[in-house]
């Protein structure tokens, strides 16, 4: 597999091993609902069930030395459901959004070092337009 994908199935890894708690469930998020997808596409039906979406980003670099060369690689995470504006459930995808968030920056990466993230914590035209919570967490990673 390429380095970046490699970072994608450890991002995935560790969001599963992780056991962020989706309080709709009051269980961990199940492992199903975590997926690496290049081009995520969902129809409203898919929604109705909690999607977690890894995908890359972005791949900057820096030359440290001569001979060697940082990288560091951006994933987004998306968090996506159904819910109201005003409902109990899209309180509960913020607060997940935010546990996912803390989750990624504390797991161990076999791919990379964590750097820093950027939330987005709610996509407003998806939630007026098609009812729809969507959250994009980008987390960076360093390599070498």
């Amino acid at each position: 597999m390429s380095p970046i994908r490699d970072l994608l199935q450890d991002v995935v890894d560790a969001l599963a091993a992780a056991a962020v708690v989706d309080p709709a469930r009051n269980a961990a998020i199940d492992a199903d609902a975590i997926k690496i997808d290049y081009l995520p596409r969902f129809q409203a039906e898919d929604l109705k069930d909690l999607q977690i979406v890894v995908a890359p980003r972005q791949n900057t670099s820096v030359k440290i030395s001569r001979y060697t060369r940082e990288f560091e690689l951006g994933i987004q995470v998306a968090v996506i459901q159904t819910a109201a504006k005003d409902s109990e459930r899209f309180e509960q995808l913020l607060d997940l959004t935010h546990e996912i968030d803390e989750a990624l920056a504390m797991a161990t990466i076999v791919g990379g070092v964590w750097s820093r993230s950027e939330v987005s914590l709610y996509d407003v035209q998806a939630l007026e337009q098609h009812g729809a919570f969507r959250s994009v967490i980008t987390v960076y990673y360093k390599t070498r």
